[in-house]
């Protein structure tokens, strides 16, 4: 003998597997979901430590080419014989700096270009200032020039005054 409620069990067993699928699929998406969401996190953070460690890496070599134009600009001015060379090895250091600056991707790219715009405003200095000294060291030098034409001056004058008197 049939159950005479067979339409509405099976109408119930069907909302029961339409829920119980439902409810496997939620759970089965949570459950991809949480593993998906730390395997992009930690790709996310491999970029975002092989970024620092790239600016890192370029940090320390612009360091060292800045102590290098450091160390130039300390001395330029030492040697008037060995400036222009400096002058162009300075040039050179902070050319490759403003290179290496434009080719990364920095997050301090900004303090970095002021960094390289001091170095040339320097530079401009301190050739100015060797033009300077070297002004100074030629009118030192006229001025000299001048005094010992004027002592010649006045020894020929001396000699011509003495040469005009007449004789006693």
């Amino acid at each position: 003998m049939p159950p005479i409620n067979q339409d509405a069990r099976r109408k119930s067993f069907m909302y029961f597997l339409l829920f119980f699928v439902i409810t496997i699929g939620v759970i089965t998406t949570t459950i991809l979901f949480s593993f998906q969401v730390p395997f992009k996190e930690n790709q996310k953070l491999r970029k975002e430590m092989d970024r620092a460690e790239n600016e890192k890496a370029f940090l320390q070599s612009f360091e060292i080419k800045l102590e290098e134009t450091m160390n130039l600009l300390d001395s330029v001015n030492l040697s008037a014989e060995n400036a222009y060379l400096m002058d162009s090895k300075i040039s050179r250091n902070i050319d490759q700096m403003l290179t290496m600056s434009s080719s990364d991707s920095l997050s301090i790219k900004g303090m970095i270009n002021v960094i390289i715009d001091n170095l040339k405003n320097l530079q401009l200095a301190k050739k100015q200032l060797r033009d300077v000294n070297n002004g100074a060291l030629e009118l030192e030098k006229k001025d000299r020039r001048i005094e010992t034409l004027e002592g010649e001056v006045r020894n020929y004058q001396q000699i011509l005054l003495q040469q005009r008197q007449p004789s006693r």
